[in-house]
């Protein structure tokens, strides 16, 4: 029995450990499959059918989601002076901003590019604008050096972010519809000034409003 054992036990291991790789690639291929590789977010094709899911039972309960989309403003003129790694240092820096403090129930993800979504179940208007406006402190807190053409002390950016908040209380209303309503009150947070939260106006109020998007 010792023999036979002694004889297979390579085999054994080696199965094992097959078995252990082939688990690592499945739990990597799922997070690459969720995840925004930059920022370590959820992606947007988890979070569309995620929060759809949540605006779901939120509705079962007879509670709101709130949908608030992020935007950093003047990202493209980061990338254009200091070129994209430093536009990727904002980008993560931002993240971490939006994701500190948040509650297991809250979803944080990015869209794509300098945009991001963050979904807060059971939150009404008032406690959506709270959130979004601390957001927008936190962020505008954000001192980051940036690269350095010249000896001295490298120069410092601090970002800031608009935010568009779309209330999803009528049950049924799709989640791409929501984030149209929330890319209008984002336009409209841009065009007031930057660094600051806007309101979309209600699901049966809002016919167009999201068209208003402009660059």
């Amino acid at each position: 029995e010792a023999l036979e054992l002694a004889l297979r036990l390579p085999r054994l291991i080696g199965r094992r450990r097959r078995s252990e790789r082939h688990r690592a690639a499945l739990r990597n291929g799922l997070r690459a499959a969720m995840i925004d590789p930059l920022t370590g977010l959820y992606n947007r094709r988890y979070a569309l059918p995620e929060i759809a899911r949540r605006a779901q039972q939120a509705a079962q309960r007879g509670q709101p989601l709130a949908l608030l989309v992020a935007d950093l403003d003047h990202f493209k003129k980061v990338n254009d002076r200091w070129g994209h790694a430093a536009g990727d240092q904002v980008l993560v820096a931002t993240a971490q901003r939006l994701t500190a403090g948040r509650c297991d129930l809250d979803l944080v993800a990015r869209l794509g590019g300098e945009e991001f979504l963050i979904a807060l179940p059971g939150a009404d208007t008032e406690a959506a604008f709270a959130a979004a406006r601390r957001l927008c402190e936190e962020v505008a807190r954000l001192s980051l050096p940036m690269p350095m053409r010249r000896a001295g002390r490298p120069p410092l950016f601090s970002p800031t972010i608009s935010i568009g908040i779309a209330l999803m209380e009528a049950a049924g209303e799709a989640v791409e519809t929501a984030l149209l309503r929330a890319d209008g009150a984002l336009y409209a947070a841009k065009h007031a000034g930057r660094n600051r939260a806007h309101v979309a106006p209600p699901a049966a109020f809002s016919h167009g409003y999201g068209a208003l998007r402009g660059a």
